[in-house]
C-alpha cells in the first residue's frame, strides 16, 4: 500500500503540476476551477490506483504495465482538449473513473478509447464516428480469432474491407441525423403540412403495397413454379421499375396516364379517376416503382420451398390453391412480408416520378425537397430526419421478422423448460 500511495502521490504530482501551467492563476480562463478540478484528479487517480490494487490476486509486472500505459493513453489523448478548453479536465476525470471501472474488462475499455479518439481528431463527427466505430469494433472479434489462430485469412480481410466500406455509406446518414434535436422533430411533427404529408405518404404507400402484394405475390409464385415461353424475358423486365431512372418512370406514366391521354381521358370520363396531381398518381408511381421488391422478395421465398411438400398435400386430396395456402403459403410467409415492407417503404420513400406525375398532394419526400428549395437546411433538415427515422423503424421491422423463428424457438425452450 506504500508504494501504491507514492504511485499515487507522484501521478497526481506530475498531473496536476502540467494542470497548473495550463490553468494559471485563477483571474485567468479556468482558474477558477483550478481547485476543484484538482480535487477530482486526485479523487480519480485514487479510484484507478484502487481498482489496480484490488486485482492483486492477478496483478502481474506485465498488467502494472498494461494499466500504466491504458492510463498515460487516456491523459495523452484528452491533454491538447484541455490546452484548449480547460474545463475538458472534467472529461479526463470521468474517463479516468470509467478506466478504472473498466479495467477487469479489457475488450470494454476499447469503447472508451474509441470515444475519447473520436472526441480528439474528429470532434466535428463525435457521435457519428464513435457509435460507426463502436459498431465496427463490436464485429472485430470472430475476425480477430480466426487470423490470430491461423484458421483462416481471406475471409478476415472481406470483413474488415466490407466493415469500413459500410461505416463509410452510413457516416453521412448518422452524421445528419446527430445534428437534429428531438425538440425539432417534435415541432415539425405539431405543423400541419407536416402531418398531411405524413398522413399520404403513409396511406397511399400502404395501398399500394396492398395492391402489388394481390397481384404480385401470384406473380412470384407462377414464375417459380411454373414453366412457359417468355418466361426468361419476363424474369427479367420484372427489374426494369429499379434500373429505370424515377424522373424518367414519372414521365412514362404522365404520358400513359395523364389527362390528355387515350387512357387518362377514358378512365376520367367513366370512373372519376385523375392520376395527375391526385393521390391515384401517387399510388401508380408507388406501384410501379416498388412492385419488383415485394416480387423478388416472394420468389426466393418460394424457392425455397421444396415443391415436394405440394405434392404431398396434393396425394392426400388437397387441391392446388389448398396445397398452396396451407403449406407452400405458410412456409413463405417471411419472405413475403419482408417484401411488403420493402416494398411499403420504397413506395413512401419515391420522389422522383412524382415530382411529374403527382406532385400534389405532398409526400414526405416532396415536402422536404421544396423546405429545402425555400429555407435550405433550416427547415428541411428535421423532416428529412424524420424520413430516415422511418427507415430505422423499417430495418428493425425486418429484422424482428428475421428473427422471428430463433425468438420463437427461444420461448418454446424456454417453456418446456419452465414445466
Amino acid at each position: 500500500m506504500l508504494v501504491g500511495a507514492a504511485i499515487l502521490a507522484l501521478v497526481h504530482l506530475l498531473v496536476g503540476s502540467a494542470w497548473a501551467r495550463i490553468t494559471g492563476s485563477a483571474d485567468q480562463p479556468g482558474g477558477s476551477l483550478r481547485p476543484q478540478i484538482n480535487l477530482a484528479l486526485f479523487v480519480a487517480n485514487l479510484v484507478v490506483l484502487g481498482s489496480v490494487l484490488l486485482s492483486h490476486r492477478s496483478l502481474n509486472w506485465p498488467r502494472v504495465i498494461a494499466y500504466a500505459v491504458g492510463y498515460a493513453v487516456i491523459v495523452w489523448l484528452l491533454w491538447p482538449l484541455m490546452r484548449i478548453m480547460p474545463e475538458n479536465a472534467l472529461l479526463l476525470v470521468l474517463s479516468l473513473v470509467a478506466y478504472a471501472g473498466l479495467l477487469g474488462h479489457p475488450w470494454l475499455v476499447g469503447y472508451l478509447y474509441l470515444f475519447l479518439l473520436s472526441q480528439r481528431f474528429m470532434p466535428a463527427y463525435l457521435y457519428s464516428a464513435f457509435l460507426l466505430a463502436a459498431l465496427f469494433y463490436t464485429t472485430l472479434p470472430p475476425a480477430v480469432r480466426a487470423w490470430h489462430h491461423g484458421r483462416e485469412r481471406f475471409v478476415p480481410l472481406c470483413h474488415l474491407a466490407g466493415m469500413m466500406f459500410l461505416l463509410l455509406l452510413l457516416l453521412p446518414i448518422i452524421y445528419f441525423c446527430t445534428l437534429t434535436s428531438a425538440q425539432d422533430i417534435h415541432a415539425r411533427l405539431k405543423e400541419a403540412d407536416v402531418l398531411s404529408a405524413l398522413a399520404v405518404s403513409l396511406r397511399t404507400s400502404a395501398i399500394a403495397a396492398a395492391v402489388v402484394m394481390l397481384f404480385g405475390v401470384p406473380l412470384a409464385y407462377a414464375m417459380v413454379r411454373r414453366c412457359f415461353p417468355g418466361r426468361a424475358l419476363i424474369d427479367s423486365l420484372i427489374d426494369l421499375p429499379i434500373v429505370l431512372p424515377p424522373p424518367i418512370a414519372g414521365i412514362t406514366l404522365l404520358f400513359f396516364l395523364g389527362p390528355k391521354t387515350p387512357l387518362g381521358r377514358f378512365l376520367d370520363q367513366h370512373f372519376g379517376l385523375q392520376f395527375f396531381d391526385s393521390e391515384w398518381g401517387i399510388i401508380a408511381a408507388q406501384v410501379f416503382v416498388g412492385s419488383p421488391f415485394l416480387i423478388r422478395a416472394s420468389m426466393v421465398a418460394f424457392e425455397a420451398v421444396d415443391v415436394r411438400y405440394e405434392k404431398v398435400a396434393r396425394t392426400l386430396g388437397a387441391s392446388t390453391a389448398s396445397a398452396f395456402l396451407r403449406v407452400t403459403l405458410p412456409m413463405s410467409v417471411r419472405g413475403i412480408l419482408i417484401g411488403t415492407i420493402l416494398t411499403w417503404f420504397r413506395a413512401m420513400a419515391e420522389f422522383g416520378s412524382l415530382r411529374v406525375l403527382a406532385n400534389r398532394p405532398r409526400t414526405i419526400p416532396v415536402l422536404a425537397y421544396e423546405r429545402f428549395i425555400e429555407f435550405r437546411q433550416s427547415e428541411s433538415q428535421s423532416v428529412a430526419v424524420l424520413v430516415l427515422l422511418l427507415s430505422l423503424g423499417v430495418i428493425v421491422g425486418m429484422w424482428i421478422i428475421r428473427a422471428m423463428p430463433r425468438l420463437l424457438g427461444r420461448a418454446i425452450g424456454a417453456a418446456n423448460a419452465a414445466r
